[in-house]
């Protein structure tokens, strides 16, 4: 039998899925994503085998009658070709039989609640259908095996069904949803399958053909084994075409045949950002004007000893013009950020830069993705944007004005994604990674030939840039030695009176010196297939894979990203007694081992995280937040078994721990200045004023105060701030707790609905107020959370079971004209 799709005019697929429980069962968001895809691939133009009107979504339905009634209609009208998907938790009665559960399913009362499969099997016994095919993801799934075509210990006499080729997630044994993954495991790899395709297979993939690859993948990932059976040779039957077959007529000189060998080990393409670029941009451009407001005002500020006069107006001119330093430094900060990278893979297209901005699409999402060559100047040459053109119904995400990110080209919604300009990449590698892994959604681009994508090399080095290292020792030293209170020296009685300038000194000379020792003996760290070596003069360190147990970066001081330490923890056969190569750095856990400060090797911590998270297996990476400095007796013990957010606290929050640090030094100065004003009170300035002032707001940002934890467990929600303030929230005492999204301006608020009865506790450091007939506990946008509302949703719903509610979007309402 020649393999063929569906007849499109007489095929009808019915897809169901459930992602929310309003029982004890767990949610799995990831159903959501498979229906959705699913049906993208399904219905798709080029390759789909499935009209889009006769692809039909059921999902989140509490009511098993609906579901049948739907998958009836389908059943009876259907001339070809019936498909029926069902993804969700399936649950066995006394009896062992199966049910598929929905949303309104009782464990204790499954009759009524849930859908017995015996209903599903006499829906197919009765279909005038000739090809029927049933795909189930759950756990239990291959009972049906057993009752459909008599393969167990039930009676085959009346069981079995004709024309039926069933797949199943797994035999008698649990079906896996791995938490943080966007699609189940079973249907995951079936998806895979489906939007890849086979290289160099057949034109439409076969069921049959596709059932080895899908169990080989779920058996290397460590998941059970799927099941099919089929029965008068309807196996043959193809649900699309595959995208990895090489067209008819097209030789390979002409089509570069995309093979295993072709795409890079880790699934993507990461083009890394142009240094030259950012420094050409940020220093050639905001160093000259920084320079020429300084020498603006320069000559127009007060002389030493006045005080400023803002009725002057040569004093308010330089204001103006100090104030215009900082904001042009603001101003490209925010247009030309670093980190800008692009990331082309199997998902789909994402750029990102800064800390936490990112815009991504997934195939399925986008119509067409091209690289569009813009004219050329006077002044400057080509230069290349990556396109791509959502699909219709897609909302398009764009950057805030002034940013990188994607902005929209046209009134047809087309996006200029991304500016090749700031990669250290050309036109050529990021047209060959489209064509890798674009599939249907890749135009090619006229005059750019799309040659091999760059693959990772064999291992990759660290180091620092000696350049830099050069530069920082020289001004740390001239620094140092200006500072050092050479009058104060030769009279040591006076000496508390310049504490200040010889913590300075001693500072500035001591990051000379770490210049210099790493400019005469930089730090090599090696990160290949084999391990990691870390190399420092004649010192060696040298780890295989085999003897490592867990590695990860650690932000030290907590909360400085960039101040970072690279932490391994060996096996238990090469653990030693040392747990610091520096006895300047912090002490670790028992049975860690700090390498080496993260300065010492590169500036990109991203970089080191891409390599280590492509040659460590996924055990071995330390996951966010896992402790691995010691902590105080009286620090809170780091939360269990959730997930959680990092922000920082409103600018203005900051604003008034720096006014609180600052104001007994503004008024210690004003009492100096009076005539009779004791002896002691200029001395308590550089003894312990200034020094509080210093001090204390470097150690508010370093060591992480300003930062705030939203933590989403099982037990309710928690808040933190500045460092050991917590605010927790029982699930219990919440009715309903969700995302509220305000468009103009955009605001994602979390907003909580509590029980009635029920006090929530109240804090001085979360400011919440009364909005949207709740509780606003905090908006994402002023406290900066570094993830998408998506996911913090996600989160939500996953821990807060029935009480979640969707995002819910509030109706822009224009104002009201005055006439």
């Amino acid at each position: 039998m020649t393999p063929r799709l569906p007849d499109p005019r007489g095929s009808r697929a019915v897809l169901v899925g459930t992602s929310r429980y309003d029982s004890d069962l767990p949610d799995l968001l990831a159903v959501r994503n498979n229906l959705e895809v699913l049906q993208e691939l399904l219905t798709s133009d080029a390759f789909g085998g499935f009209p889009r009107e006769r692809c039909e979504v059921v999902q989140d339905v509490p009511d098993p009658r609906a579901v049948c009634a739907t998958i009836r209609e389908a059943a009876m009208t259907a001339t070809d070709t019936l498909l029926v998907y069902f993804s969700g938790h399936g649950v066995l009665n006394d009896d062992l039989k199966l049910h598929l559960a929905l949303t309104g399913t009782d464990e204790s009362d499954l009759r009524w609640t849930s859908i017995p499969f015996e209903a599903i099997r006499e829906i197919l016994e009765a279909s005038p259908c000739p090809n029927k095919i049933l795909i189930l993801d759950c756990c239990n799934s291959g009972r049906v095996l057993d009752t459909l075509m008599g393969d167990g210990p039930v009676p085959a006499e009346a069981l079995t069904v004709r024309g039926t080729h069933i797949l199943t997630s797994s035999a008698n044994a649990p079906s896996y949803a791995p938490v943080g993954e966007r699609y189940t495991a079973f249907t995951g790899e079936f998806i895979r399958l489906l939007r890849d395709g086979l290289p160099n297979g057949p034109d439409i993939l076969p069921l049959s053909t596709l059932y080895t690859p899908l169990a080989d993948a779920l058996i290397h990932r460590g998941y059970p084994s799927p099941r099919q059976q089929s029965s008068d040779g309807h196996a043959r039957l193809g649900l699309v075409r595959n995208r990895g077959a090489v067209p008819a007529g097209v030789e390979a000189a002409e089509k570069r045949e995309v093979t295993a060998d072709d795409r890079p080990p880790n699934g993507e393409v990461r083009f890394a950002p142009s240094l030259v670029f950012h420094r050409i941009r940020n220093w050639g451009i905001g160093l000259p004007l920084s320079v020429g407001l300084l020498l603006v005002a320069g000559p127009l500020l007060p002389e030493e000893g006045k005080d400023i006069d803002p009725a002057n107006w040569r004093h308010s001119a330089a204001i103006v013009a100090l104030v215009g330093i900082l904001f042009v430094i603001a101003a490209l900060g925010k247009r030309n950020p670093g980190g800008y990278s692009l990331v082309v893979s199997s998902d789909g297209v994402e750029v990102q830069y800064g800390d936490s901005e990112h815009f991504s699409y997934p195939w399925h999402r986008i119509s067409r993705a091209w690289v569009r060559q813009r004219p050329p100047s006077r002044l400057r040459g080509p230069r290349y944007d990556l396109m791509v053109r959502p699909m219709p119904g897609v909302f398009s995400h764009t950057a805030s004005r002034g940013a990188p990110g994607p902005r929209q080209d046209d009134t047809g919604g087309t996006l200029r994604f991304a500016d090749l300009h700031r990669l250290r990449t050309t036109p050529e590698a990021v047209e060959a990674a489209l064509a890798l892994y674009g599939g249907a959604a890749w135009t090619p681009s006229p005059g750019i030939a799309a040659e091999r994508a760059p693959a990772a090399g064999g291992e990759r080095v660290f180091t620092a840039d000696r350049r830099v290292l050069a530069v920082v020792a020289v001004v740390c030293a001239v620094l140092g030695v200006d500072a050092v209170p050479l009058d104060v020296l030769v009279r040591p009685m006076e000496i508390l009176s310049a504490l200040m300038p010889l913590i300075n000194c001693t500072l500035f000379l001591g990051a000379a010196w770490f210049a210099a020792s790493r400019f005469v003996r930089p730090a090599r760290l090696v990160v290949g297939a084999a391990g990691l070596t870390l190399t420092r003069g004649q010192l060696e360190i040298a780890y295989a894979w085999s003897e490592i147990e867990r590695i990860g970066i650690v932000n030290w001081p907590r909360g400085a990203r960039y101040f970072g330490l690279l932490v391994v923890r060996p096996t238990e056969s090469v653990t030693g007694g040392i747990d610091r190569t520096n006895m300047l750095l912090p002490k670790l856990v028992p049975g860690a081992l700090t390498l080496c400060p993260l300065l010492e090797v590169t500036h990109d911590r991203r970089l080191l995280e891409a390599a280590l998270a492509r040659f460590a297996d996924e055990g071995q990476l330390a996951v966010q937040g896992e402790a691995w400095l010691r902590t105080s007796p009286g620090r809170p013990a780091p939360a269990g078994a959730g997930v959680t957010f990092r922000g920082r606290q409103p600018a203005q929050v900051s604003a008034v721990v720096g006014s609180a640090l600052l104001a007994p030094l503004v008024v210690n100065g004003r009492v100096a200045e009076w005539e009779h004003a004791p002896a002691w009170v200029p001395v308590l300035d550089g003894l312990l004023l200034l020094p509080l002032f210093v001090f204390g707001l470097a150690g508010y940002f370093l060591t992480g105060r300003h930062h705030v934890h939203v933590h989403v467990g099982p037990a309710g929600l928690t808040l933190r701030a500045f460092g050991s303030r917590r605010l927790h929230i029982p699930w219990g005492d919440v009715d309903r707790i969700g995302i509220v999204v305000r468009p103009e301006p955009e605001e994602h608020a979390l907003v909580l609905w509590p029980r009635h009865g029920a006090v929530i506790p109240r804090a001085l450091w979360l400011p919440t107020q009364k909005r949207h007939g709740g509780l606003r506990l905090l908006t994402l946008q002023d406290f900066r959370i570094d993830t998408t509302p998506e996911a913090l949703d996600q989160a939500v719903a996953r821990y807060a079971g029935r009480r979640h509610t969707h995002m819910a979007q509030l109706r822009q309402t224009a104002p009201k004209s005055k006439n």
